[in-house]
């Protein structure tokens, strides 16, 4: 760190225990997260155990002897205040007692609450977890540690958040710099999407503390139709001002949407020629050019998007940052191709592919389809399977014997993910129908609610990444009933390339029939008119969807599609 910044700091630390110390009584000082930004040497006099300020660990560092230790050096203590690290208080806060918490001062790194640690600190969960999927502490963790994770490789945890109510908290960084648009000439900026990873800012806190160098030019996507919180733009002005102090900038990039010039690899043309015919090719979908500025169309190839799914694969392969990909796009635009395509591709490799469908029907429909193109390693699980069979796609797919499955999200969420794939690596895990991850749909599919918190903990808590895809035909973009960021913020996607489609279908139309309604035995009638309809299309050969209210409905107008069939049966010809 730059010696000019380390001495600011450690200065701001010392005017700050000036100020809020008392003069007759003792004040215990609790540093959280700042000594990678000041000098230590300078407080070491008032550390109380300088052995293990500095050390990650848990009840096997903290004992009950080292805590005992430390409630005596206080007491003889004849300083005005003494410092402890944020690990040491958390161990021992309960053996302190009151009269050593009455006056508690914790100055926080208001910049990050998640740390980096070594891969031999890193807790695997419980066992029962995998069985059960309970979401518990593993045994060993420590007590200042919410929780611990992989991302792209790396090992983090994030902080117990001190208690603000009954001590006082006092952030190291208070001073803010406005963020600027940048310039045309910026392309040598590193770029964050912080709309779609929650956690960018403190892996890049850590990345340069790590190197030990905060001069660095970085660009913030913005996005005009979804500005980013009063909070969390504070946060990014207090960085900052951080790395202006060492030289560098954080500089605001409009989101403009622009494509870039994608070229398919010749191993994914022939993915395509294999299992769609050789004379197949990737057809163009329309897609917004800018929807924060307005309506106009550009045209995408199929190509490019299933190349960027397969190429995000292959980066978390080598844990190089994963992005996740969101598109809308019409019925009928090829959607299924996107994905499956990506899944052959990723099934060579011996990883696994799932698909959460909600609907049990699509699920059939779309696995028969795939097994009919060649590829026979597809299954899918839901309540139309009875459990033996459920049962051996299950050990097929633990075996390596099935690498697409299809599975409704209620299944998922009631399982470890081990239960479905063993030992083996998720390569791609795509939502669709993903607008019911809304508050739009979320009545329809109450347990797409959760599944952005279970896939957070399966990518976080579990050494699994891979990219997350989340296709839909139904996503209005910004304004109080935007789709697209509520999709993105309630998966917590990973800066989703985003493919933001015209949804609406030119080849479709409604027609109105008017009846003559009877005065009584009105549902009886809709029925039959119903039922009606559905034998015409199918003695048409149409395929046909029929929506209705409730499933008693669909109960009753099955039932009457039964007594004609029956009747019809038994007419001689």
């Amino acid at each position: 760190m730059d010696e000019k910044i380390t001495s600011f700091y450690t200065n701001a630390v010392q005017r700050l225990i000036n100020k809020n110390t008392l003069k007759d009584d003792f004040t215990l000082i609790v540093f959280l997260g700042i000594s990678d930004y000041i000098n230590i040497d300078v407080f070491k006099s008032q550390i109380i155990d300088d052995k293990t300020f500095c050390l990650d660990g848990g009840e096997e560092l903290f004992d009950r002897i080292w805590r005992k230790k430390i409630a005596r050096k206080i007491v003889n203590s004849d300083n005005g205040y003494g410092i402890l690290s944020y690990q040491q208080f958390c161990h021992c806060e309960e053996s302190l007692g009151n009269d050593f918490l009455e006056n508690v001062i914790i100055i926080q790194d208001n910049l990050r609450s998640m740390f980096q640690i070594s891969v031999e600190q890193y807790i695997q969960p419980n066992a029962n977890d995998k069985e059960a999927d309970i979401e518990e502490r593993p045994d060993k963790l420590p007590i200042y540690q919410a929780e611990q994770f992989v991302l792209d490789g790396k090992y983090y945890y994030s902080v117990k958040a001190p208690n603000d109510t009954k001590y006082k908290v006092l952030p190291l960084f208070q001073e803010k710099k406005v963020i600027t648009v940048a310039s045309d000439g910026s392309d040598d900026l590193q770029t964050f999407d912080v709309k779609g990873d929650s956690c960018v800012l403190d892996i890049f806190i850590n990345d340069c503390i790590n190197r030990g160098n905060f001069n660095c030019k970085v660009g913030i996507k913005t996005y005009k139709k979804h500005p980013l919180t009063t909070k969390f733009k504070q946060r990014i002005e207090y960085i900052n001002k951080l790395i202006y102090r060492c030289g560098g900038s954080i500089f605001e990039i409009p989101e403009t949407f622009e494509q870039e010039n994608f070229k398919v690899k010749r191993e994914t043309t022939l993915l395509l020629h294999k299992y769609w015919g050789k004379e197949a090719k990737f057809r163009d979908i329309e897609i917004y050019k800018n929807p924060d500025e307005g309506k106009e169309l550009t045209k995408v190839s199929q190509g490019q998007i299933v190349q960027t799914i397969i190429d995000e694969y292959e980066n978390s392969r080598e844990y190089r940052g994963v992005r996740d990909l969101l598109l809308t796009a019409p019925t009928g635009a090829g959607k299924s191709l996107l994905f499956q395509l990506p899944a052959f591709h990723i099934a060579k490799k011996g990883d696994i592919t799932i698909i959460v469908s909600p609907l049990m029907a699509l699920m059939k429909d779309q696995v028969d389809a795939i097994k009919a193109r060649g590829f026979a390693r597809v299954e899918y699980i839901n309540g139309l399977l009875n459990l033996m069979d459920r049962d051996r796609i299950i050990k097929e797919c633990q075996a390596g014997m099935v690498d697409i499955l299809y599975m409704a999200p209620e299944l998922l969420l009631s399982y470890h993910i081990s239960h479905f794939i063993g030992d083996r690596s998720i390569g791609l895990l795509v939502i669709d129908e993903a607008h019911l991850i809304t508050t739009w749909g979320r009545d329809f599919r109450v347990d797409y609610w959760y599944l952005g918190g279970h896939l957070k903990k399966i990518r976080r808590n579990m050494p699994y990444s891979f990219p997350i895809v989340a296709v839909t035909a139904t996503a209005i973009y910004g304004g109080d009933n935007d789709m697209v960021f509520d999709t993105i913020d309630s998966l917590q996607m990973q800066r989703p390339h985003l493919y933001i489609g015209k949804v609406k279908r030119n080849d479709i139309s409604f027609a109105i029939n008017n009846y003559n309604l009877p005065t009584a035995y009105y549902d009886n009638f809709k029925e039959t008119q119903t039922a009606g309809f559905i034998e015409k299309m199918v003695d048409l050969g149409i395929k046909t969807i029929v929506y209705t209210p409730y499933r008693t409905h669909i109960d009753k107008i099955l039932t009457r599609i039964h007594g004609m069939w029956k009747s019809r049966s038994s007419v001689t010809p």
